[in-house]
């Protein structure tokens, strides 16, 4: 499963999303696309992380990732892609490595950006 949360244009490519609600721990709240995808905020807190993971997250995709987010996800075994987002875009690395791990994993996944409050196309 993935976790998208800074892709609101992403959004317009599913036809149905499902509210997830606020959790505890996590900036913003989860919206689900599929069984592979979910759309979430950054990782506030131990609580925020060992919520993804009961969810089943094991990846976690960031833009711009804390200090903070750094430490919870090393302390629960959550692994952290830090993708770099430059002024122009997605740079074609980034977006390699970023399908590459999404196309050739099937475990549960977990993208975000700043607060969920920038848009990000991918």
């Amino acid at each position: 499963m993935l976790l998208v949360s800074c892709s609101r244009s992403f959004k317009k490519s599913f036809t149905y999303v499902e509210p997830m609600g606020k959790i505890e721990g996590i900036s913003h709240e989860i919206y689900k696309y599929d069984n592979m995808m979910l759309r979430g905020g950054d990782i506030l807190s131990h609580s925020g992380a060992l919520k993804l993971k009961y969810l089943g997250v094991d990846t976690v995709f960031s833009v711009t990732p804390t200090g903070l987010e750094r430490k919870v996800c090393k302390d629960h075994n959550l692994k952290l892609i830090e993708l770099p987002y430059e002024k122009e875009g997605v740079p074609p690395s980034v977006l390699k490595t970023f399908l590459e791990s999404v196309q050739n994993d099937d475990r549960i996944k977990h993208v975000h950006c700043h607060s969920a409050k920038t848009e990000m196309e991918l």
